[in-house]
């Protein structure tokens, strides 16, 4: 600390509450220690003649209106406010928990010694005469995530260069240790590399290190990380809401620039700070803090929030439209507008009359839905005496509306700071715009969750949705969302109109402070629970938020994607790292096999989407993040109610999702139905069909395939029996046991005899036919994507014999190596229909003994035969319906379950 000589020079007195002697801080060029600055003033170091530390908070002079003093006193009188509620309602002046304590103020800072001495200084800041004093904090919670880091650097994660070299995880250090590091891990990966080739990474990546801020820590993090880092600001923050809620009072403006830190002993302190726009919660009269359109003298308006953060009353505050009155025993109003339907006025908001120039306040609002339209009846307080009431009957006169802000208020801004502390600083007002289409009375927070889990665990592919929860994504091209327990706690926070959120006016009047109570009882399940994957990270040596330990690199993100990535690195590898490429692949391969293993033991076959999003990485192996369903019955439950397709990706685009799920689910016309009463099992014969969609890859229904009919409502599930493909006559059985069930189905059937019903047709999910295609994509994706013409895309061998036609697929003959002669490192040469002229796939050269051949040396020819037999691997696995797929020779079950066994001594093999 920096105590000038004639420290008077630079002191100044606060005399509320009570007289006391500061002093400026000054650096080494006697200039005041800056802290902060914000919207009304700019804040200072001092310390009192003990030493002790503070922060001065210099209030800016407003030209126009000179609005500092009404902002000195409102912060003044807050904190005096907050410690008198205290003692009266809690009955402890040390119950204060998470809020700010001002220390005192003066009125008279012109006359101090202090801006006598630093009037050149501060005269371009226009600083007024009044000053607030509270105790010093290190930094805001903005500071602490926008601040570069001093002396700690990293590189860009999303770089393919970097992801090169790094393949785990970006270091973070000194320039000076990046620097040194960059130049091992180029030297010791690639020592055949030529020193030019060396030199020219080495620059890329030197020239990408930049300084580290706190959203980039929280950006390095895995979402458990990050959870667990976010927890001493989220929770303290919670706390002082609770203890202003607690005592009547609401801060109105919550946002990370109004949060300050410190170390104190061990642990972060995290208090809210700013409290100029506190005002009393419950007031019953309607006077100028509850109305913004109204400024009365020496009275601040209610504040519009901080952009990014403002809560819906915030931002839509005022409303207006046209209404019918009606006068009776009650004053009611009619609002035929369907664009009011948006609205979010409720009871306790306000009601103005322009030809009245009267404000009331509204009682109840009511929604009658008549057809598509909606109607709104809003009830004001009007009085029971018509005598003293202005207000007359009229058809049409025009209304304003004006939100009251509340309790709500800063739940939103709870809400807002968990977002933007999960989501590393995206905007919480724009995610609430996106959202706010399912911020609807009739849907309810776990409603919305449900959704939230469909686009997660990649169940749903529904384009809004989608961009409606991508900020809870680890970042931009991650696969990875974040745990549902954070986002509903958000949802719970930020949603209006929903259901089964935490606020509760009803509540809240019976008991102050009960809001934010239920939002800390869920924090501290979420931190405290044993069960809980989240812990506290509250001590200040173990925040990586607070405290970045160069030694100790905080976790990458890429460390929960080193599946996907390690794929994406293989792709990279030139060909002549062929052989490094293939052996990196072999042991990916060999774990994806040992994961189906346990995915078909126990002779159940769970069926679980092998998408690289679905599957995480660990010292253990690979595991199975999303089962989508774990027995036979969840399966045929989802088919009655039409659910599958919303269970199962289906994206054509997506080169890790096989063909026959593109068309897992198709519009069918069944002609000529009757159901048959004297077969047993009782049948639903059809005398032909045809699909309503386009032709795809395969138009054949096989045994064992489902139709879903719907009558009345009610979905009936069949499964396809007997058929005849040649003249597509089918029988479709009912497939259950339950006499009950083939009583339900003989009543709604019994007596149909139809020309044609449109059902929806569902082909047989089959765990064992999706595991051997996805075994052969990975194949692909692992040992021939990048190399010659083989691209991302789903293999074009595989698209044109599909086009073929299952006929010709069913004939296809598949080379092993031990039978080829021809070593070509192509899969093309491995298929040969029958039926297909040799010249479609190209005539290979003839080799009659290649281990002479003068063309190759033996290395090279015994890569090419393991080339030859990975591409001969994914044909049998890919083309199931060939009599040479693994498939047809080792496992011709198609049930859910039962084939388990099999399948997993068929992989031994």
């Amino acid at each position: 600390m920096n105590n000038p000589k004639n420290s008077a020079l630079y002191s100044f007195a606060i005399e509320t509450p009570q007289e006391k002697v500061f002093y400026f801080n000054l650096n080494e060029r006697n200039l005041p220690i800056k802290l902060g600055d914000g919207t009304y003033g700019i804040v200072f170091e001092v310390y009192d003649s003990r030493n002790r530390e503070y922060a001065a908070k210099l209030l800016y002079q407003d030209q126009e209106t000179d609005r500092s003093e009404a902002r000195f006193r409102a912060e003044m009188e807050s904190s005096q406010k907050i410690n008198e509620l205290i003692e009266q309602f809690l009955g402890d002046r040390n119950s204060i928990a998470g809020v700010v304590e001002t220390e005192g103020g003066t009125t008279h800072f012109h006359d101090s010694p202090a801006y006598h001495s630093l009037k050149e200084v501060l005269s371009p800041l226009s600083v007024s005469n009044y000053v607030l004093v509270m105790p010093k904090y290190e930094k805001t919670l903005k500071q602490l995530l926008e601040e570069e880091r001093k002396g700690v650097f990293t590189l860009p994660g999303s770089n393919a260069t970097v992801t090169t070299f790094f393949p785990t995880s970006t270091p973070m250090g000194s320039q000076e240790e990046l620097i040194v590091e960059i130049d091992r891990r180029i030297d010791q990966m690639y020592p055949a590399a030529t020193d030019d080739e060396k030199k020219e990474w080495k620059k890329e990546l030197k020239d990408k290190i930049y300084p580290v801020s706190g959203y980039e820590v929280l950006k390095r993090m895995d979402f458990e990380d990050r959870i667990n880092n976010m927890q001493p600001y989220i929770y303290d923050v919670a706390q002082g809401l609770r203890t202003l809620h607690q005592v009547k009072l609401l801060h109105l403006d919550l946002k990370p620039a109004n949060i300050f830190i410190r170390k104190k002993g061990t642990k972060i302190e995290t208090v809210i700070g700013d409290l100029g726009f506190l005002d009393e919660a419950n007031r019953e009269t309607l006077d100028a803090p509850h109305k913004p359109y109204l400024i009365q003298e020496e009275r601040p308006s209610l504040p519009l929030g901080t952009r990014h953060y403002r809560s819906p009353e915030q931002k839509d505050y005022f409303d207006v439209a046209d209404a019918e009155v009606i006068v009776g025993s009650e004053v009611e109003l009619i609002i035929k507008d369907p664009k009011f339907n948006d609205t979010i006025i409720e009871p306790g908001d306000v009601i103005s009359f322009s030809k009245y120039k009267k404000e009331y306040e509204i009682a109840d609002v009511r929604r009658k839905y008549i057809g598509e339209n909606i109607l709104f009846y809003i009830t004001l307080k009007a009085g029971k005496n018509q005598e003293e009431r202005i207000i007359q009957r009229d058809e049409r006169t025009q209304v304003y509306f004006y939100k009251r802000q509340r309790h709500r208020t800063d739940l939103f801004g709870f809400g807002a700071l968990v977002f933007e502390l999960l989501t590393c600083g995206q905007s919480p007002e724009r995610f609430y715009d996106a959202i706010r289409g399912y911020d609807t009375p009739d849907q309810n927070v776990d409603s919305i969750m449900d959704l939230y889990r469909q686009i997660s665990n990649f169940r749903s592919t529904e384009p809004g949705l989608v961009q409606i929860f991508s900020p809870f994504k680890l970042h931009t091209t991650s696969s990875i969302y974040a745990p549902p327990e954070i986002v509903k706690l958000i949802l719970k926070c930020m949603l209006y109109k929903a259901e089964n959120t935490f606020y509760s006016p009803e509540e809240e009047e019976k008991k102050p402070g009960f809001t934010m109570e239920e939002v800390i009882s869920y924090l501290e399940d979420l931190y405290y629970n044993p069960n809980s994957s989240f812990k506290r990270s509250d001590l200040a040596d173990r925040n990586g938020l607070y405290n970045i330990s160069r030694q100790e690199p905080v976790s990458s993100p890429q460390n929960s994607l080193d599946f996907s990535n390690g794929l994406d690195n293989l792709k990279l590898l030139s060909k002549e790292d062929f052989p490094k490429r293939l052996y990196r692949g072999v042991q990916y391969l060999d774990k994806l096999i040992k994961l189906i293993q346990r995915l078909v033991s126990n002779d159940i076959v769970y069926f679980f989407e092998l998408i690289p999003p679905n599957i995480t990485q660990d010292q253990s192996g690979l595991e199975a993040k999303y089962i989508v369903y774990e027995n036979q019955s969840r399966y045929v439950e989802d088919l009655r109610k039409d659910f599958l397709y919303t269970k199962v990706s289906r994206d054509i685009g997506n080169p890790y999702v096989p063909h026959f799920f593109n068309f897992i689910r198709r519009p069918i016309r069944l002609k000529t139905v009757k159901y048959n009463i004297n077969r047993n099992p009782h049948s639903l014969d059809c005398a032909s069909y045809s699909f309503l969609d386009t032709p795809a890859y395969e138009d054949r229904i096989k045994q064992g395939d489902w139709v879903l009919v719907n009558l009345g409502g009610t979905g009936y599930l069949w499964q396809v029996g007997e058929l005849n493909g040649d003249i597509r006559r089918l029988r479709l059985l009912i497939p259950l046991d339950s006499e009950d069930e083939r009583k339900r189905y003989e009543d709604a059937f019994k007596n149909m005899e139809k020309e044609e019903i449109d059902a929806t047709f569902y082909k047989d999910l089959v765990p064992t036919v999706y595991y051997m295609n996805m075994l052969g994509i990975y194949i692909y994706h692992l040992f021939f994507v990048g190399l010659d013409n083989n691209n991302y895309n789903k293999p074009s061998l595989e698209n044109a014999i599909r086009s073929l036609g299952i006929d010709l697929i069913e004939k296809i003959r598949i080379k092993s190596p031990s039978d080829a002669s021809e070593i070509q490192p192509t899969m093309n040469q491995l298929v040969k229909p029958q039926t297909i002229k040799r010249g479609l796939f190209g005539r290979p050269p003839k080799i009659e003994n290649q281990e002479f051949h003068p063309e190759y040396s033996p290395k090279e020819a015994q890569l090419r035969r393991i080339v030859l037999t990975l591409a001969s691997m994914y044909s049998k696995l890919v083309f199931v319906e060939s009599p040479d797929s693994y498939f047809s020779q080792k496992l011709g079950d198609r049930r859910m379950s039962g084939c388990g066994a099999r399948f997993s001594l068929w992989i031994e093999r």
